[in-house]
């Protein structure tokens, strides 16, 4: 049953005396994308006529609502710009005026609890330089914009419409603002001077299943979809969020993608991640109908999960950076060096600004095509044994690394397949690596485990992604 009147609950009282209503992210001080022929929808009197008039320019849009009373529009915006427009939609009984529309960037911020995190933080979970950041996000009123889409919001069935109201930057709203998203925000926006507008759609504990459509998890005989696995509805319920959150959404024109998600997958489906994060990907992409739409996400930070010694966060690390090769147009954050030694047992780590400005510098580099923008982490790409020595190639670090000697971090394995503590020099651009107690190296690994933080970056202090050079078996 598709539940429109879910959104009039949220709706200013003009709009609740007017005959023509809007879908959920079309409300006062939405944020619409620059130079594009946005998509608009709604409802109205079966078979009105809408006229929908912008103030950028005055020109009239009329559509006609279907026997259902929706409707459709596609408007083109202006160039982005700091000043606030409003929008008339008028059905010739009540006309609805939605205000403060800003121009410029939009962008949806997905995922788990990290990326949900506020800028004030959580109790006993901070946020670095968190006081300060929320001072100065005054800065940012008028510029940056953002809403949200309910936490606890799941569905059985896709659905259409959903509460959601958009807010402007103050000290008041941006301290429960994702502080990931907030700092991804406000680089673009000094960078590319326009309003930026974020649709927060995340939600804590959520797997990627749970953002994927039913029809796409049935090709997994792992995922439950059973009557009995929807009667307690939550953040792990297969498609739940894919039906309450994004579907409402799809369509909203917008520049991209930002995820922050893997947390609750690690220990299971850890050699499947990559192929699913694609596929839901693949779909998303489809449903909003603009093409391979920019999608740039996070490393899952060192955590102990359970004893910082094992791999298995490592193997779901891994499969992110496959993802990242898999999905067009994508790029992922490395965190390895972003986290303090003792937030082993912290699996929201306090360092947020440059998960959020690396997220940036992939769309800045990438998106917006700017010059001069240090975004990609380098990564393991081949790996030669000479005189008991492994010396190890990497991409993104052609001119070399920010120290000589005393990396943390790498290991290495004879035949036995037993990795012990190795030293790391660079010579000749290569990262060469070798332990006394091992004689023949096979194989070498960096920061392979659970928790495990190194210290190798490139000249510009881009950290190294862990990796491993076997394909030695999970266990």
């Amino acid at each position: 049953m598709k539940k429109w009147f879910v959104l009039l609950l949220t709706l200013p009282l003009l709009q609740l005396q007017a005959r023509v209503y809007l879908g959920a992210p079309f409300n006062d001080g939405m944020v619409l994308q620059q130079e594009s022929k946005v998509l608009l929808w709604g409802k109205a009197a079966p078979g009105a006529s809408v006229t929908i008039t912008p103030s950028w320019n005055y020109k009239n849009t009329v559509v006609q609502a279907n026997a259902d009373g929706r409707w459709t529009a596609r408007l083109q915006t202006p160039k982005g710009g700091f000043t606030p427009y409003a929008i008339t939609f008028n059905d010739g009984e009540s006309p609805l005026v939605v205000r403060d529309v800003l121009v410029g960037e939009v962008w949806v911020a997905t995922g788990q609890s990290n990326m949900e995190m506020p800028l004030q933080g959580w109790k006993d979970t901070p946020i670095d330089n968190s006081a300060a950041a929320i001072q100065q996000s005054i800065g940012y009123k008028g510029k940056l914009h953002f809403t949200y889409t309910p936490q606890a919001l799941y569905a059985k069935e896709p659905q259409d419409s959903m509460p959601a109201q958009w807010h402007d930057c103050t000290p008041e709203t941006a301290k429960d603002f994702s502080a990931t998203a907030y700092y991804f925000a406000t680089t673009l926006i000094n960078a590319l001077q326009v309003p930026v507008g974020i649709i927060n759609c995340h939600r804590g504990g959520s797997n990627v299943e749970a953002w994927m459509p039913r029809e796409l998890l049935a090709n997994y005989s792992d995922v439950d979809l059973s009557d009995k696995a929807y009667e307690k509805m939550n953040e792990h319920t297969p498609a739940g969020l894919y039906n309450a959150k994004v579907c409402p959404l799809k369509g909203y024109t917008i520049a991209g993608f930002i995820w922050y998600q893997g947390e609750s997958n690690v220990g299971y489906a850890n050699q499947d991640y990559a192929n699913r994060l694609a596929t839901m990907v693949s779909r998303w992409r489809r449903d909003w109908k603009q093409g391979n739409l920019p999608f740039y996400f996070v490393e899952i930070a060192p955590f102990e999960y359970g004893d910082s010694a094992q791999v298995r966060a490592a193997f779901l690390r891994e499969q992110q950076v496959l993802a990242s090769h898999r999905i067009p147009n994508s790029g992922m954050v490395c965190t390895n060096q972003l986290v303090k030694p003792q937030e082993d047992k912290q699996i929201h780590p306090s360092n947020k600004q440059p998960i959020g400005v690396g997220l940036a510098n992939w769309a800045l580099a990438k998106t917006y095509k700017k010059e001069n923008i240090n975004y990609a982490s380098p990564e393991f790409k081949s790996m030669k044994i000479k005189n008991g020595r492994a010396y190890i190639s990497f991409t993104h670090a052609k001119n070399g690394f920010n120290l000589h000697d005393g990396f943390k971090g790498f290991e290495v394995c004879g035949a036995d397949r037993k990795f012990v503590p190795a030293k790391a020099i660079v010579k000749n651009g290569q990262i060469v690596v070798s332990s006394p107690d091992v004689a023949e190296p096979v194989a070498v690994r960096y920061c392979f485990r659970n928790f495990q933080i190194g210290n190798l970056a490139n000249n510009v202090k881009m950290p190294v992604i862990p990796f491993r050079t076997d394909n030695f078996e999970y266990q």
